[in-house]
């Protein structure tokens, strides 16, 4: 029921902004509710692989990687 709900949400957006950390790169799942085409933009912590970054570019999805995260200052959190 899950997957049935997110194509709903991925049909209906005029936006699909799929967040994934890198770690989920190489995993594959049992369960899709969208294809890549589907997205407009991904936001991730690290560049995908070649074979993956070249097929996002394909698809004409907006692909960011966003800058890492710096601890705060032991100073910052007292």
């Amino acid at each position: 029921e899950e997957v049935e709900v997110k194509e709903v949400f991925v049909r209906r957006a005029s936006e699909r902004i799929l967040l994934i950390d890198s770690s989920k790169f190489r995993h594959t799942s049992t369960a899709r509710f969208a294809a890549l085409s589907d997205l407009t933009t991904i936001i991730t912590d690290a560049q995908p692989p070649a074979a993956l970054s070249a097929a996002i570019r394909k698809a004409g999805v907006e692909l960011i990687v966003a800058p890492p995260v710096s601890p705060p200052h032991p100073a910052e959190t007292a």
